[in-house]
C-alpha cells in the first residue's frame, strides 16, 4: 500500500527483488501496465519494464486507439467512455453511431498492432543475442554481459575440465557438466544450447545444466530417439523448460521452474521438484510434465 499511485516503472524492480529475496519469482508473475505506450514508444516502455523485471505487460487505451481510433489522449482526453456517446462508437450500444465502427477492420489492424509490436520488441532484445524466433520472456532481458563472450565451441567445457575433441565420447555414461555462465556473467541462451548440442553430438547421454535464467534448455535433441538422454538441471532455468522436447528425453529440474514448463512437447518428460508457473503444458502435442509443488496462476 506505500507504493499506491506511484508510476510503475518506479516500483517494479522493488517487486522483483522482494520476490527474488523470498525465491518465489518463478512462482508470481508481475505484470506491468499503466501508460505503457502514450508516447508512442510501446516496444521500448515493454522491453523496459520487462528488464526491471515484469513477467508481461498490460495496455489497454493505446491498442484502442491504434485499432479502433480513439480520440482520447494523455492531452486532450474525451472521457465519454461512460455514457455511451463515444465519437468513435466504441463504446456505444446508440445504432447511429457504432455503424461509424467496422468490426472487421479493427480485427484486422489489432493483428497488425500485434505483429508490429512483436518485430520491434526483437529488434530491442535481438541484439543481445537473445532468440527471435520463439516468444520473449524476461528472461530475454536480464543479465546481460557488459563484455563479449568467447565463442561458444572455444568456451564448452566437460566435467573434466576438457574440450570437446570432435569425436564421440568413449563413455556416454559420463555426466557432462555445462555452465550457464562464464566467469559470473549469463551466457546467452543461444549459447548455451550450441554447448548441449555440441556435447550431445560428441556423444554425450547424460548431462548437467547449471542454468542462469536461459530458456528452452533440453528441447530439439532428436538423437534421443534412438539413444535416451537424460539432462538435470541445476540453478536457475528460464522460461520454456524442455520446449519441444523429444521422444526419449527425461529432464529433471531440482528446483522451482519458471513459465511455459513443456511448451510445444513432442515427448520428453519433464520433472520439476519444486513449484511451476503459468502457462505448464501449453500447446504441448505429447510427454510427461510432473511437477512436485503449485503451478501458479495469474490472478
Amino acid at each position: 500500500m506505500n507504493h499506491m499511485g506511484h508510476p510503475i516503472a518506479s516500483n517494479v524492480r522493488d517487486c522483483y527483488n522482494a520476490l527474488c529475496k523470498t525465491g518465489t519469482q518463478n512462482e508470481i508473475p508481475l505484470m506491468a501496465g499503466g501508460g505503457i505506450g502514450k508516447s508512442g514508444n510501446l516496444a521500448a516502455n515493454a522491453a523496459a519494464l520487462i528488464m526491471l523485471g515484469a513477467s508481461m505487460v498490460q495496455t489497454g487505451k493505446y491498442v484502442m486507439q491504434a485499432a479502433a481510433g480513439c480520440v482520447g489522449s494523455e492531452a486532450d482526453r474525451c472521457n465519454v467512455c461512460n455514457i455511451g456517446v463515444c465519437p468513435k462508437g466504441i463504446t456505444s450500444q446508440d445504432p447511429r453511431i457504432y455503424r461509424r465502427l467496422d468490426p472487421e477492420k479493427v480485427a484486422e489492424r489489432v493483428v497488425d498492432f500485434y505483429l508490429s509490436f512483436d518485430t520491434e520488441l526483437k529488434k530491442i532484445v535481438a541484439p543481445l543475442g537473445r532468440s527471435t524466433s520463439l516468444p520473449i520472456g524476461m528472461s530475454d532481458a536480464l543479465a546481460s554481459a557488459t563484455r563479449p563472450l568467447p565463442n561458444a565451441s572455444a568456451s564448452s567445457t566437460w566435467s573434466n575440465g576438457t574440450k570437446p575433441s570432435g569425436h564421440r565420447s568413449e563413455s556416454m555414461a559420463d555426466t557432462i557438466k555445462i555452465q550457464g555462465h562464464d566467469n559470473g556473467h549469463r551466457v546467452e541462451t543461444r549459447i548455451l544450447e550450441e554447448r548441449i548440442q555440441q556435447a550431445v553430438r560428441e556423444g554425450a547421454r547424460n548431462l548437467e545444466i547449471d542454468a542462469m535464467g536461459q530458456h528452452g534448455i533440453g528441447g530439439r535433441l532428436w538423437v534421443s530417439k534412438e539413444e535416451p538422454i537424460t539432462i538435470k538441471v541445476t540453478g536457475a532455468p528460464g522460461q520454456r523448460l524442455g520446449s519441444k522436447g523429444f521422444l526419449g528425453t527425461t529432464i529433471e529440474v531440482m528446483g522451482p521452474a519458471s513459465d511455459d514448463v513443456g511448451w510445444l512437447n513432442a515427448g520428453a518428460e519433464i520433472i520439476v521438484h519444486g513449484h511451476g508457473s503459468n502457462g505448464a503444458c501449453n500447446a504441448m502435442a505429447q510427454g510427461k510434465v510432473l511437477i512436485a509443488g503449485n503451478i501458479a496462476r495469474a490472478a
